[in-house]
């Protein structure tokens, strides 16, 4: 049953296998949220992040190489549509896998669905906070921006420092282009700031984007957000070539 499921999902072409990590990551959380009845502790967005994590390598892949097929016997030099390090988790890399071999080719089984993703951020991040209450946000005016500038310049700061002690004792996670200027501030910048759309979500599922708590957290992330897009397109223009050394 294991192999057959993996030939099939190896067999499907790009739209076909799109179609199924669509309906595997849209009904997975609504069934843990409803059907296990986690709707009464947590928002459907909480669900959907944490289904997030275990349909991912660290969860899923790791369920499929231990439990699901912990004697691998496929042979990928005998097949034609084999994934990548097929020993270690068949499933996953025949659903999510991001490199697998279909014929003599090598197809990124994740790039559609990643694509889509990225699409429904980016969208949903600009209607984000359209259904908050804006008689509520004006009158919240003086909070919102001491929130939104002294949170993100507060949590900005810690995670510099932060930033700073990555940089020096863990190499391997700078970049090509990373300085002990640029790389702190970039790693403080994507730690201050939540999330939008994430917070949007929570936001919307708890039904408190039109009470004045919920108005108000999404205007100051709104801030946070920009200030950190900002300071971001600074830093690559640095990284890239500005005058200062990177």
């Amino acid at each position: 049953m294991y192999q057959w499921l993996v030939h099939l999902l190896q067999e499907l072409k790009p739209p076909y296998i799109l179609l199924v990590q669509a309906c595997v990551i849209v009904f997975f959380p609504y069934f843990l949220w409803r059907i296990c009845r986690l709707d009464k502790l947590f928002p459907l967005g909480v669900v959907q992040i944490f289904s997030g994590v275990l349909l991912g390598p660290s969860i899923f892949g790791l369920i499929d190489a231990t439990l699901f097929n912990p004697s691998p016997h496929f042979d990928p030099s005998k097949a034609a549509n084999a994934c990548t390090n097929p020993q270690a988790r068949e499933l996953f890399n025949a659903l999510f896998g991001t490199t697998c071999y279909h014929g003599n080719a090598i197809v990124n089984r994740a790039a559609g669905i990643a694509s889509v993703a990225t699409i429904a951020v980016c969208l949903f991040g600009f209607i984000a906070g359209t259904d908050a209450d804006k008689e509520l946000i004006r009158k919240s005016g003086k909070t919102v921006l001491s929130i939104g500038f002294n949170g993100m310049l507060f949590g900005w700061g810690l995670a510099a420092v932060a930033g700073y002690f990555v940089y020096q004792w863990l190499p391997v996670a700078r970049g090509a282009n990373a300085s002990l200027l640029n790389f702190p501030i970039a790693f403080g910048l994507v730690i201050a700031v939540s999330a939008l759309p994430v917070l949007a979500l929570i936001l919307r599922g708890l039904d408190i984007t039109r009470r004045r708590m919920g108005a108000v957290a999404l205007a100051s992330a709104s801030i946070a957000d920009t200030m950190m897009w900002l300071g971001l397109g600074v830093v690559v223009a640095l990284a890239l070539g500005g005058s200062l050394p990177v």
